[in-house]
């Protein structure tokens, strides 16, 4: 048998084992890639050491994130991916068995005897949660989305315009009608005197006056009119115009696109919203295990301080050496680093908490039972998780934007019709006396040509609708394997959880059956020790596969679409709503 040295304890290893089951627990957190790039919403980060790793504590990227819900065109759901006859057998899920039976109801505290302030639950974690930058953030592209179809109608909307110039011109140019028309008049003469011999000649032939002789006087009076300008040397004018939109054939398909493209937005959202949560959930259990684990670091200490006890008084009556006493207080020594490394832990895990919810205090944290499904076959799962997953309604509207977007590429082919109008004023003068005018009319644009852009927006839009088509497709096939590992994740967990439970008995069993052997003298001291060590190492063990189990049983939660935390219901909630 091996003596336990001061500086080699099994004890070091199993708190390095503890963390590397939770973190490898926590990595397998799946989060489905929305269909089209949105504000990220990554998942928190879980407290270190004993907690499960989450994504990053520090603000995620930004969102998918992430109004009032319009209903989604009606969008053909794509064939479902073949199912392996070897996975499509009813699996029962198991519920969740708590370590105890008042695991519910335990409130786990930290340091002193006054516990570590108010309860915090996990319902309660989650609306903190909301108030996270990022989901503030993915909340605020959302608002934007919602905007699209505004921008849409602004291009059917007429646009009035008003326009004002001054212009500084070198001269005044004006036109004098008494000076005009008398040059004018005399310019004439020799053409009315002619008028008036012919007349005269036709008279004398016929016998009949046909004709007055015209004079200058007949044609109007030279003295008369007055001075208009034309060219102000300070000219001022104003145009008020307009254009009315008849009939531009691409926003036809562009309306239906913006009010599905904020549907688009809020699914994001809602989709990068649970994937976020998901981790809070994380990051609590996290922190509920590194509790328990302080808890089961305090029993061994508590453990090897009654051997301690033993081992001294049994020294003190002459049945034991001082090497006995001496090992008994190696064992309490490493017991009680372990505790302070829990300690520790515990408080990261707390201030974690802390950081990630916006909380000033330290919290009491309560062990929550984790949800069920029931009694499932991955192909009921696959069925239910085409109807819940919110991603997966996000792909099927994506596909739907996108063939639009081939309608909207031929519209580009079609006539704009316009209506125009203008007032002009000016204090410049025509003609006739004026200085304002109007006009009103219509604008046909026909495009013949534009260098091949409309082409090109053709071959981009069928692209972006395979683009489309082959990420549902993709995202179709990843939910078979997605819920294959779930099921499979919670009954491994469950049974390593079964067996587990069945070690830490017998390893209670064996620490009172070593510690009475030993003090009857019939077992060693290393007996005892190695007794405490293997509770110590099952009960660690422990608290790791129920917080496995607990994360498995959320992912696969999360990954049938049914891990709704914040009981929404309808998909697509304002999210504005629960700022």
């Amino acid at each position: 048998m091996n003596r336990i040295s001061p500086s080699q304890s099994p004890w070091s290893g199993r708190w390095c084992g503890l963390g590397l089951l939770l973190l490898a627990t926590s990595a397998q957190a799946e989060t489905p890639a929305g269909v089209t790039p949105a504000p990220a919403v990554t998942a928190p980060a879980a407290p270190a050491v004993m907690a499960p790793a989450a994504p990053a504590v520090s603000a995620p990227a930004a969102p998918a994130v992430a109004a009032p819900v319009p209903v989604m065109a009606p969008v053909p759901v794509m064939a479902p991916v073949p199912v392996d006859p070897l996975l499509a057998a009813p699996v029962a899920l198991p519920e969740l068995v708590p370590v105890d039976e008042t695991v519910e109801e335990r409130v786990l505290t930290g340091l002193g005897p006054e516990g570590d302030g108010p309860l915090l639950t996990l319902e309660e974690a989650y609306r903190l949660a909301l108030r996270h930058p990022t989901l503030q953030a993915g909340r605020e592209s959302v608002a934007q989305a919602a905007l699209t179809r505004d921008r849409v109608l602004v291009n059917w909307r007429p646009t009035v315009t008003a326009v004002g110039n001054y212009t500084l011109n070198n001269e005044e140019v004006a036109f004098d009608m008494a000076s005009s028309m008398g040059s004018f008049m005399e310019a004439l003469t020799p053409l009315f005197t002619n008028v008036g011999i012919l007349c005269g000649m036709v008279t004398g032939m016929t016998g009949e006056e046909i004709c007055q002789p015209l004079t200058p006087a007949a044609g109007g009076d030279s003295s008369g009119g007055g001075k208009i300008v034309i060219q102000p040397q300070h000219q001022f004018a104003g145009i008020l115009s307009f254009q009315a939109p008849l009939f531009v054939g691409p926003l036809l398909p562009a309306l239906d696109n913006a009010r599905d493209a904020q549907q688009l937005a809020k699914l994001q959202y809602g989709h990068g919203e649970r994937s976020f949560l998901l981790g809070v959930a994380a990051a609590y259990y996290g922190a509920v295990g590194t509790a328990e684990a302080l808890q089961v670091a305090r029993s061994a200490t508590e453990t090897a301080r009654k051997h301690h006890e033993a081992a001294s008084r049994l020294y003190e009556v002459g049945q034991a050496n001082k090497l006995t006493v001496l090992q008994a207080q190696i064992a309490l020594v490493q017991s009680e680093q372990k505790l302070t490394a829990a300690q520790t832990s515990w408080r990261q895990a707390q201030r974690n908490l802390q950081i990630l919810l916006g909380i000033e205090e330290p919290r009491q944290l309560r062990h929550p039972r984790s949800p069920t499904l029931g009694p499932l076959s991955e192909a009921g799962l696959l069925a239910e998780a085409r109807q819940r997953r919110i991603d997966y309604q996000a792909a099927r509207l994506a596909v739907t934007i996108a063939e639009r977007g081939e309608e909207s590429a031929l519209w580009k082919y079609a006539p704009v019709l316009a209506a125009t109008g203008q007032y002009r004023i000016s204090n410049a003068e025509n003609f006739q006396g004026e200085n304002d005018a109007w006009s009103l009319g219509l604008n046909l644009s026909v495009p013949l040509y534009d260098g091949g852009g409309r082409t090109l927006d053709r071959i981009e839009a069928a692209s972006r609708l395979r683009q489309a088509e082959e990420q549902q497709r993709a995202l179709e096939s990843n939910l078979a394997t997605q819920l294959s590992q779930g099921v499979t994740g919670v009954q491994g967990a469950e049974a390593e959880l079964l067996a587990m439970r069945h070690a830490v008995a017998l390893a209670r069993e064996g620490v009172a059956a070593a510690q009475a052997s030993f003090e009857a003298g019939m077992a060693t001291n290393l007996d005892v020790i190695d007794a405490n060590q293997s509770l110590f190492e099952a009960e660690l063990g422990l608290v790791g596969l129920q917080i496995k189990l607990d994360l498995a049983q959320l992912q696969l939660a999360h990954a049938v679409g049914l891990f709704d935390p914040l009981r929404q219901g309808e998909v697509g909630a304002d999210p504005a709503s629960q700022r």
